[in-house]
């Protein structure tokens, strides 16, 4: 049996998704007390108005070239901020201490610290944003 997506609204205003085999289904599992909302575990629900999915192979495309459009953008952001920002390497862990306790000139800085740094920059009170490096010859 294909289960099919419908939305669903408790007597507290919360309003959920649940995959149910049939309207039927539904009001079996109800009427038996298995369907509360999952925000507030109230049993008093009522299937809410659900628009159809229909899938076409053009919105898919569409779909699929913006995810890679955003995705691009995102990485040729990142490119922009590290072009901006001073390379420190493998020193970036103790740099970005020196600027945070006010013995180094504030600036962006880029680098490469290990996960252990990053939680220890982290419990100090500085800003670590960790991302992904793309080659630009790979940036579309």
């Amino acid at each position: 049996m294909a289960l099919k997506v419908f939305n669903f609204a408790c007597v507290n205003g919360h309003t959920f998704e649940a995959m149910v085999g049939s309207e039927e289904d539904f009001e079996k599992q109800k009427k038996a007390g298995l369907f509360t909302c999952p925000v507030c575990g109230s049993s008093e629900v009522k299937r809410a108005l659900s628009a159809p999915h229909v899938k076409t192979q053009a919105a898919d495309e569409v779909k699929n070239s913006e995810s890679l459009d955003s995705l691009s953008d995102l990485f040729k952001a990142i490119h922009k901020i590290l072009d901006d920002s001073e390379y420190v390497g493998d020193k970036f862990a103790d740099e970005a201490l020196a600027i945070k306790r006010g013995e180094a000139e504030e600036r962006v800085i880029s680098g490469t610290a290990s996960q252990e740094e990053v939680e220890q920059l982290r419990e100090e009170g500085v800003d670590v944003l960790q991302v992904p490096v793309v080659p630009k010859n790979k940036v579309n």
